[in-house]
């Protein structure tokens, strides 16, 4: 259990890098075909604000969200305090305390967030819930939640 969750902390590790580092291909690469994401803009109300925009169904409709948002500013994402349950044997839930700061010509921004993430073992194997192979990293977060609130 204790080898499943660390793979779970080096794949929140490899989003915020990747992320950073503008690195797409290996950032889409960590989601599986079928990730669902809620953004809830105003974390105290869980959802129940009309800044919570609907589900984003798929990388291709979460991905422009995100890069918009990160294409042409310096990003520093940190997450913190992990808790990650293991809820099944191919299943787990993961809730971070998340920083991230951008900048890079634009006027300096820091965000505080909750992250709440849904994670499957993959078919293949590779996964957050089984030490996924350093040169493929394929995660597969099946839902993943998002609380921002500046």
């Amino acid at each position: 259990m204790l080898e499943e969750i660390e793979a779970i902390k080096v794949l929140k590790a490899r989003y915020c890098r990747f992320l950073d580092t503008k690195d797409i291909d290996s950032w889409r690469a960590l989601f599986a075909p079928e990730v669902v994401v809620h953004l809830d803009l105003a974390v105290s109300t869980g959802g129940a604000d009309p800044q919570t925009g609907p589900a984003l169904n798929g990388f291709d409709e979460f991905f422009p969200v995100v890069w918009g948002g990160v294409e042409h500013a310096a990003t520093v994402h940190h997450c913190h305090t992990p808790e990650i349950e293991i809820t099944a044997p191919d299943r787990a839930r993961a809730i971070w305390a998340m920083e991230m700061s951008s900048g890079g010509g634009r006027p300096l921004v820091r965000l505080w967030t909750i992250s709440v993430s849904r994670h499957r073992r993959s078919s293949a194997g590779t996964s957050p819930m089984a030490a996924p192979r350093p040169s493929t990293p394929r995660a597969c977060p099946e839902a993943s939640s998002s609380s921002i609130s500046p």
